[in-house]
């Protein structure tokens, strides 16, 4: 299965009370309270691609391996 979201890059901009996750076109796609929060959140494909990227590179099943495969497991709804 692969996972489908919105292309990348993606950005957070802090509007009065809470803070936009926008897609390169400029269209809102999330939320968050937190400035932090919506940076971890701009950051996730990037993110995914890395990991995705290290577990090729990596291969095996040490704790490495296995914390990236569970990882992305969690973001892709399915198996690494």
């Amino acid at each position: 299965m692969s996972a489908q979201h919105t292309r990348a890059p993606w950005v957070a901009h802090q509007l009065k009370s809470q803070t936009g996750i926008y897609d390169e076109s400029g269209n809102r796609i999330a939320s968050a309270l937190y400035v932090a929060d919506a940076r971890l959140i701009a950051a996730a494909p990037e993110l995914l691609e890395a990991l995705q990227s290290m577990v090729k590179v990596l291969g095996g099943g040490g704790p490495v391996t296995q914390a990236a495969r569970a990882a992305i497991a969690k973001a892709t709804g399915g198996a690494a």
